[in-house]
């Protein structure tokens, strides 16, 4: 996990779901504020052959994780993503939130397996594999930070793969 330089007690969080989860969970401050510094800092810490990254306000599937081990494992792809439902409602939440973004639009779509592999990946559910950022990472230039509602670095990370 990234912490990507709040304000919050978003460590002593973690610390509790790391106790608590069977799966090996790893803290990391990321002190320069944007989402694409704090997605370049996963690629640069992570192990694993994928990174997987949901954007904080994302609700994903309890067994997200299955679902896409089984998606990896019959398709490999090196890029994958699927629905989620937002944690904000849009009437409550940021400006750039939109329904369009969350579970319906893509079960609307027949996207009900939980990941789609027919378009780019939306960053708020997305897998890559370890050797596409081999070559490549998030320009920082791009994405949100802070209040900066600057969009389009996963899809800018996509294009150029």
């Amino acid at each position: 996990m990234v912490d990507n330089n709040s304000t919050d007690d978003t460590k002593e969080v973690a610390a509790r779901y790391s106790q608590r989860s069977s799966i090996s969970m790893f803290y990391f401050h990321e002190p320069e504020q944007g989402i694409s510094a704090a997605r370049n800092r996963a690629i640069n810490e992570a192990h694993g052959d994928y990174i997987g990254f949901l954007d904080d306000e994302c609700i994903v599937s309890p067994n997200w994780l299955e679902i896409a081990f089984e998606d990896i494992n019959e398709y490999a792809p090196s890029i994958i993503g699927g629905p989620y439902v937002g944690a904000l409602l849009p009437a409550t939440g940021p400006k750039w939130f939109k329904i369009k973004y969350g579970n319906a639009y893509f079960l609307d779509r027949g996207f009900t397996r939980g990941f789609q592999k027919e378009f780019r990946a939306s960053g708020g559910n997305m897998l890559i594999h370890k050797t596409v950022c081999e070559t490549q990472r998030f320009d920082r230039k791009f994405g949100q930070k802070g209040n900066e509602m600057k969009f389009g670095d996963e899809t800018l990370f996509q294009e150029r793969f």
